[in-house]
């Protein structure tokens, strides 16, 4: 909108439209923040997370519970998904993900899936570790072929159809990720919407063996 706005600046209607949408935005921005400080002050910054909970704390600050935000939103995560990742990070991570999913709607209604399960996950040092597969998938219109491939570059900043911040955010979501000895993969097309997967090795235990995925 802003940018019609500025291309028609006559069209009162349009930009009265272009900054009430801005307005929202930051409003929206403000809120993220203030409650990731808030998070950060009360959750015990142990290097382990119920995913659950920080999935439903994401949504909360993204205000993405109801259909009425132009969003149907699903979640399913099974009872005891204990990730070995900091609680803020992997809500950043799907902060990002989230509002990445609600700018391809772009206005339109649409549905954003979070679902998690277990899986065993072979790496180049460790053989049949137990981890946790976390999806976050969408319906929008999905990602050219031609982007997803830059989309975890921190020099590639363009705005795509389905984000309204690629580029830095992921790069950022990709280092948190790294950090936590995890993985993440996107899967894109027209047809079937974005789906992002991401994998993260499960909560140890006090010997410092892994908690078993379902």
């Amino acid at each position: 909108f802003a940018q019609m706005a500025l291309e028609d600046p006559r069209d009162r209607k349009l930009s009265r439209k272009a900054l009430r949408h801005a307005m929202r935005g930051a409003i929206e921005a403000s809120e993220i923040a203030t409650g990731m400080l808030g998070y950060a002050r009360t959750t015990d910054q142990t290097p382990h997370c119920d995913i659950r909970q920080v999935i439903h704390a994401a949504l909360r600050l993204t205000h993405a519970t109801g259909s009425e935000q132009g969003a149907e939103v699903e979640v399913s995560v099974p009872d005891g998904a204990f990730v070995q990742m900091r609680p803020l990070a992997l809500q950043q991570v799907l902060v990002n993900l989230i509002l990445n999913a609600k700018e391809a709607f772009q206005g339109s209604p649409g549905k954003i899936e979070i679902s998690v399960d277990g899986s065993t996950w072979n790496t180049s040092d460790r053989l049949n570790q137990s981890h946790w597969k976390l999806r976050v998938c969408d319906n929008g219109p999905g990602i050219p072929e031609e982007v997803q491939s830059k989309l975890f570059s921190p020099r590639y900043t363009q705005q795509s159809s389905h984000a309204g911040s690629t580029g830095l955010g992921l790069a950022i979501c990709k280092a948190l990720i790294k950090e936590a000895d995890g993985e993440i993969k996107v899967r894109s097309s027209a047809e079937n919407g974005t789906a992002f997967t991401i994998t993260l090795p499960a909560r140890q235990d006090e010997t410092g063996s892994r908690q078993r995925a379902a």
